[in-house]
């Protein structure tokens, strides 16, 4: 290689950084464009509820002051969740989160989070299913992280299914050695430009609405646990179906001597 081609090499590496550089910079500057508007929203409603009963006024709003606290304590319940993902999420990046893979039961995990989605459905008519392989034993996971994860995957199908929430998990097909878990609804899915931004990690095709009730804080914490746990987090959308899926280790000593002989 001679020195003109060299510095061309060089030259198009350095471009590639920098973009790279720009492009997690836009992300991440998205990110927190969109936590502090969320955060304002939600602050904006409580402060005119308490503004209101303050003053005495709350009657004269036109909606019932039993609806609007309501809307008050989901808004708090909300913001709450946003901070704690966030929090998570700059642990995980910054390598103060501590976690350990051990082998764990994965059923009594799912069988607690599609338990809990038939609760927080309230008067929605959606089921919550749960599919187990009979082969299913364990996987290595930190199983706090783990739950975490299907738990989110699982609160957004809820919230955009129209009538049922499917969690299933068996071995990996492309990779036995491999547990895949897949979140499946049967509604619109989780809009195209938070997915975009939070899993490919790609400019959104328009901004985020406070509509969609998901940012993508929560579906770029739910990639990063993955990666964490050895595996990945993907998704695939088709008419009228939408599913998540995320891969764990079931064999750690077993893939790891895989890898390093292929190494």
């Amino acid at each position: 290689m001679d020195a003109g081609t060299e510095e061309s090499t060089k030259l198009r590496s350095l471009r590639a950084e920098l973009a790279h550089v720009q492009q997690a910079r836009r992300l991440q500057e998205r990110m927190v464009a969109e936590v502090a508007h969320e955060l304002r929203n939600g602050l904006s409603l409580i402060d005119c509820v308490v503004r209101q009963a303050t003053g005495g006024s709350l009657d004269q709003s036109g909606v019932p002051p039993a609806k609007l606290f309501e809307l008050s304590r989901q808004g708090v319940r909300r913001m709450t969740r946003l901070v704690s993902e966030l929090l998570e999420l700059s642990c995980l990046r910054c390598g103060h989160l501590a976690f350990r893979l051990e082998r764990v039961d994965l059923a009594p995990i799912l069988e607690r989070i599609a338990a809990g989605l038939a609760l927080q459905a309230g008067g929605r008519p959606v089921s919550a299913r749960l599919s187990l392989a009979p082969e299913l034993r364990s996987a290595y996971v930190d199983p706090d992280l783990f739950e975490g994860l299907v738990s989110n995957l699982a609160d957004n199908a809820r919230r955009f299914a129209r009538s049922r929430v499917e969690i299933r998990a068996a071995p990996e097909p492309a990779d036995p050695m491999m547990l895949r878990v897949t979140v499946e609804d049967d509604g619109p899915g989780v809009p195209h430009h938070v997915v975009a931004t939070a899993i490919r990690g790609v400019e959104p095709l328009v901004r985020p609405s406070s509509e969609s009730h998901v940012t993508t804080l929560g579906l770029s914490l739910s990639r990063e646990i993955a990666e964490r746990l050895g595996g990945r987090l993907w998704y695939e959308r088709k008419r009228h179906l939408t599913r998540f899926h995320v891969n764990v280790q079931r064999y750690l000593e077993a893939r790891a001597a895989a890898l390093a002989d292929v190494a």
